[in-house]
């Protein structure tokens, strides 16, 4: 959605400084430390990604600061969920793939259900199995004038 709001460049250079959004959620929630040179890198990149912004937002490019409030919430959310999850896995001796697994379990319940509640399961089941293609489905074109 933020890709609306923002051009294609800016959008990659800000997803490359998730590492900053990590190591902020760690220092501040789990009391990681880093090396004085992991800092040094990460306020170059941010320092570089704040004047390549400055330079965009001058441009004719597509840039808006609704398209990067929404990507910087992006990366808030993922830096939180990366330290999250590691201090999970830690806690209760969890391996990744387990982890993932189990996340991915819970998540497609949720979304299974939150589907079927408001009418999309059905909707997209009747779709999976109508025969045709999404060009006969679109303009009801009979079964039988497809046929071979």
């Amino acid at each position: 959605m933020a890709m609306a709001y923002v051009n294609y460049p800016a959008k990659t250079l800000m997803k490359s400084s998730r590492v900053a959004f990590t190591m902020l959620f760690g220092t501040l929630f789990q009391k990681k430390t880093y090396r004085a040179v992991d800092y040094m890198v990460v306020a170059l990149m941010v320092s570089g990604l704040c004047m390549f912004m400055h330079a965009d937002a001058t441009s004719s490019a597509v840039f808006h600061p609704l398209g990067i409030t929404m990507l910087t919430i992006s990366l808030l959310c993922d830096g939180a969920i990366s330290n999250m999850s590691e201090r999970i896995m830690n806690q209760y001796e969890v391996g990744q793939d387990e982890f993932i697994f189990w996340l991915y379990s819970i998540a497609t319940l949720a979304i299974t259900f939150a589907a079927a509640i408001s009418g999309d399961l059905l909707k997209g089941l009747v779709f999976l199995f109508t025969p045709g293609t999404l060009h006969n489905i679109q303009n009801e074109v009979a079964l039988t004038s497809i046929m071979w």
